[in-house]
């Protein structure tokens, strides 16, 4: 049936509710009714169900409407998922993916690859594991190309609480071994068995599975001692019968030297060798024996003669007892020395090491650590012995734990290539020997990371002010002033006003090197930038001024070089947990508790409780001190990390949004929560 105005109805179920009707209310005729409790009169109450009546129908109307618009909006919504499907299918037939060549995929899979070794347990949530679930012919790509399966890392660790390692592959019965273990009581001996942990064989399934989809491609062995005691077993009896097609291998000596391989290293082109991950005669599960077996080195020596091998990687203890000693110095490119403090030591230690040094003339990377004290001041003979050349030598990392090292060795080397330095000295940073190193090597940096406790203006001055020639090229800087002791030991936050007030110089120190002073136009940077193009920076720092750390990144966002990226989130921010009203708050509740249960008499002085309990950072404070987590650790207040303090500070926030929108790269919060003394 036609409208009058021509139009045609609406069919029913396309009908909409267009707005709200406004429905006239009978009720509204009797208003005394509605606001009393009197009963309606015989017409009265005939006309309201009348009237109820009405809307009970018109109810009725708008719920059948409602329930054939919602299927109507089921079958819509069915029918919209159906045609995504279709479209989804025909994006997939003509996408360019599609027109890769396999060769090409295989190539970019292997760039998928984690950057970091990952151990048999987690080696199933990285490519190229996960590339296999993508699609069919992803799928088929994977297993087509045995060379994305050819890395192989075992974890020699794989040891659950309560299970033992594995003995050598020379020993026999392998699986089960008793653990002597002396309880203290006139050396009387327990012995208990311990089976293999539960996570070893599906770790040999999924390494074999691994093997097998390598087909004959050239492997790349990794093997992490996790534990001096462990062998890498089993995983090295599964390893065995495709050894010869190793063409690179990283493992402990006694890894290496205490595994019958039964077949040569063919294709070894590269080995890493580590001396310093080693059995010791008193460690389970090996006696002196078997311990003088393992540490025999001719068969490592015999793979390291062998004449397909091009590069050698060693990690190394450098000692009287054990000197650098291998074959073939010429193909060594990668060398890590743990050294002793030389100072205690024969001169003549010191000379063997540089004449090795000497002999590595394809050296490419050199780690030192725990490197010489220095020499005596009075051995003028050695003082004035030549510097060592390593002509290719690219990367120096040089770590020192003692405090008054003032990296001598850095005197006697010279190293024109090198192009990345990483400095690690406790207490102050003592940068002579390193302005000496760079300015004989003619050289200029790429990267440089410094990590020191204490940057004074003296040593930043002497070695980038006065020698700002050095860092035009420079790209990468780390600057790292937290403090140590030892290697071992957590970093500590200053707890006194004075170590407070040091640690605000040296920041201050640090962010004037940093910030660019002026800038002359829209294209080009005062000369008196000593970084003029820095890209990448990361900054950890105690306690720094949230607006200074704000104006130096502005100021190097300015110019025709700019900054790229910035990390901080390992920064310590100048920020409290707790706000210093809410500590004083803590301390009186603490007080009346302890005067309460009398504790503050009977276990500690008044002297010690008021002066340590408010203060942040206390070193020392223990859930244990008075039991039941309560007294002096509820007072503990840690700083938080950077991207927690930022927080608090809305208008330095705003800024570094302001920057990130103009194209900084900021990297502000770490993976872990909480406070800095937390971790």
């Amino acid at each position: 049936m036609e409208r009058t105005d021509g139009t045609q109805p609406i069919p029913k179920q396309h009908r909409r509710v267009q707005h709200t009707p406004s429905y006239a209310r009978l009720i509204d005729l009797f208003p005394h009714l509605e606001h009393s409790g009197a009963a309606p009169t015989r017409d009265e109450h005939q006309s309201l169900s009348f009237s109820k009546i009405s809307y009970e129908d018109k109810r009725k109307a708008l719920r059948e409407e409602v329930a054939d618009l919602k299927v109507r909006l089921k079958q819509a919504e069915g029918e919209l998922e159906h045609i995504q499907e279709q479209i989804d299918a025909h994006s997939n037939l003509v996408s360019p993916l599609r027109r890769i060549p396999p060769e090409l995929l295989r190539g970019i899979f292997a760039a998928a690859a984690p950057s970091i070794l990952l151990g048999l347990r987690d080696m199933t949530l990285a490519a190229p594991w996960t590339l296999l679930r993508v699609c069919r012919h992803w799928h088929d790509v994977c297993l087509m190309y045995g060379s994305l399966w050819s890395s192989i890392n075992i974890e020699a660790g794989l040891i659950v609480e309560g299970f033992g390692p594995e003995l050598p592959a020379s020993v026999n019965e392998p699986l089960q071994y008793v653990h002597q273990i002396p309880d203290g009581n006139e050396g009387a001996i327990l012995a208990r068995k311990f089976p293999s942990s539960s996570l070893k064989p599906r770790a040999c399934e999924l390494l074999e599975l691994q093997l097998r989809r390598s087909r004959n491609a050239d492997l790349s062995i990794f093997i992490q001692a996790a534990h001096r005691q462990d062998y890498a077993q089993p995983f090295l009896r599964t390893l065995m019968p495709h050894m010869h097609r190793c063409v690179q291998i990283s493992a402990p000596v006694h890894i290496l030297a205490g595994t019958p391989f039964p077949s040569g290293f063919d294709r070894l082109t590269r080995a890493w060798v580590d001396t310093v991950t080693s059995p010791a005669a008193d460690l389970w599960p090996l006696d002196a024996d078997e311990t003088q077996a393992l540490q025999n080195t001719e068969q490592t020596e015999m793979m390291l003669a062998l004449p397909t091998l091009r590069e050698i990687s060693i990690l190394h203890t450098f000692t009287r007892e054990r000197p650098y000693r291998w074959h073939r110095p010429e193909l060594l490119v990668n060398l890590s020395l743990l050294l002793p403090n030389l100072y205690e030591h024969n001169c003549g230690l010191a000379e063997e090491l540089y004449h090795y040094l000497s002999l590595c003339v394809n050296l490419t990377e050199l780690t030192l650590s725990d490197h010489p004290g220095g020499l005596p001041e009075d051995s003028n003979a050695v003082a004035a012995v030549s510097r060592t050349l390593l002509p290719k030598v690219r990367k120096l990392d040089v770590r020192s734990w003692q405090a008054t090292n003032d990296l001598d060795l850095l005197r006697r080397l010279e190293l024109p290539q090198l192009r990345s330095l990483f400095l690690v000295v406790p207490g102050t940073l003592r940068l002579k020997a390193v302005v000496e190193l760079l300015a004989q090597s003619s050289t200029k940096l790429q990267h440089l990371r410094l990590h020191a406790d204490s940057f004074p203006w003296e040593g930043i001055k002497q070695l980038f002010l006065d020698e700002a020639h050095l860092w035009v090229a420079l790209a990468e800087l780390h600057i790292q002033s937290y403090s140590w002791k030892s290697p071992s030991a957590r970093f500590k936050v200053p707890t006194s006003l004075t170590n407070a007030a040091e640690a605000a110089v040296k920041n201050d120190n640090i962010l004037r090197l940093l910030t660019r002073r002026r800038v002359d136009n829209k294209n080009s940077v005062h000369s008196d930038d000593v970084f003029p193009n820095l890209s990448h920076l990361e900054l950890r720092l105690i306690a720094p001024s949230t607006e200074q750390v704000v104006n130096m990144l502005e100021s190097r966002r300015l110019g025709a070089m700019r900054l790229a990226t910035c990390r901080l989130a390992d920064t310590i921010s100048e920020h409290c947990r707790h706000t210093q009203s809410h500590i004083h708050q803590q301390h009186r509740r603490l007080v009346v508790q302890s005067m309460l249960s009398g504790e503050c008499d009977q276990f500690r002085p008044w002297s010690l409780l008021d002066a340590n309990d408010i203060t942040p950072h206390t070193d020392g404070v223990t859930r244990d001190s008075w039991g039941g987590g309560r007294g002096p650790h509820s007072l503990y207040n840690p700083r938080v990390w950077w991207a927690q303090g930022v927080e608090r500070e809305p208008v330095q926030l705003e800024r570094l949004k302001k920057l990130e929108d103009g194209g900084l790269e900021l990297y502000m919060k770490r993976s872990d929560a909480g406070a800095y003394g937390d971790n």
